[in-house]
């Protein structure tokens, strides 16, 4: 006897490198629902004799029969039976029984579907990915073009406040909501404070309303007068008319008021001398004015303005 070429079973992973004897009982060996093991035993072959193992090149265990052949062939014809041959991986359908050919039949056809299943996963979840790429990039696609007219938008808005919120709402990045216009010019990201302070101030009913929500925005609470002025102060700049500013100056008298009740007797009192604290803030910090006036000039311009009654000292230098 002489060992032949040795070759993985491509029906069964365990099918590998043993040698079984030969014949049709040894074709039927590598189906899956076998025990090869169990098969030798069946036809006579307790194994090889001892020592065999140790012939082979092999101290330990016979799994590791899968050495090169060369290396592990010497000595192995003895402990061979008659009728051996390695190749069990190609059985041949002329001896097989009708119940072999069917099950193996059955084993062909629901791997091929297994196969058809996982190319089908294969196909649906390229699909998806696809879909989901394509999402993606409309997406950004979409919000670039929306920041792209959000840009302009500002831009519009900067040169001209009217032309500029009528953009904004027929592109529909702005609600032409009172409240989602207050909102956009108190966050006022990219706007000019002057240009904020230009919409603020016209007559327009709908501006006065704009008016009103921006000042809601702000928090006054637990501020003194000072504080909240300075507040409101930054987030646009005052114009130039007296009665642009007269009107904002109410407003923001009336929301004081309300955030801090009981600091003032009117909302009256608070309207005058936030005036007089705007007029002194711009006397002491604008170069071109020489005259400063001292603190008891200040004092005696705000004499009676509550109503009728006078303003706590330590709330006027408060405000000085």
């Amino acid at each position: 006897m002489s060992l032949v070429h040795t070759q993985k079973c491509k029906e069964s992973p365990l099918c590998e490198t043993l040698p079984v004897l030969g014949s049709a009982a040894a074709s039927r060996a590598c189906t899956p629902d076998r025990s090869r093991h169990n098969f030798l035993l069946t036809r006579g072959w307790a194994g090889p004799p001892e020592g065999a193992w140790r012939s082979l090149g092999d101290t330990s265990l016979p799994g590791q029969l899968e050495q090169p052949l060369g290396q592990r062939a010497t000595g192995a014809q003895a402990a061979l039976p008659p009728g051996f041959r390695m190749d069990l991986c190609h059985p041949d359908p002329a001896e097989l029984s009708s119940g072999e050919t069917e099950e193996l039949q059955r084993i062909k056809w629901h791997r091929k579907q297994l196969l058809e299943d996982i190319q089908k996963l294969k196909d649906e979840i390229a699909d998806v990915f696809a879909q989901i790429d394509c999402f993606e990039n409309a997406e950004e696609s979409r919000m670039a073009q929306k920041e792209k007219e959000l840009c302009i938008g500002r831009k519009k808005f900067n040169m001209d406040p009217m032309k500029g919120i009528q953009y904004l709402i027929e592109h529909k990045l702005l609600n032409p909501d009172v409240q989602d216009i207050a909102r956009f010019l108190y966050k006022g990201d990219g706007l000019n404070k002057t240009a904020i302070g230009v919409y603020l101030g016209e007559r327009d009913p709908f501006n006065l309303q704009v008016l009103q929500a921006f000042v809601d925005c702000h928090e006054f609470a637990n501020l003194n007068l000072v504080q909240a002025l300075r507040q409101f102060l930054w987030s646009f700049r005052l114009p130039g008319e007296a009665q642009k500013i007269d009107r904002m100056m109410e407003t923001f008298a009336t929301r004081y008021c309300l955030c801090n009740p009981g600091v003032f007797q009117s909302t009256d009192t608070c309207y005058v001398l936030s005036f007089s604290i705007i007029m002194l803030n711009t006397s002491l910090h604008n170069p071109n004015v020489r005259d400063r006036p001292p603190f008891e000039r200040f004092v005696s311009m705000n004499r009676g303005i509550n109503d009728g009654g006078d303003l706590p000292e330590e709330q006027l230098r408060a405000g000085a």
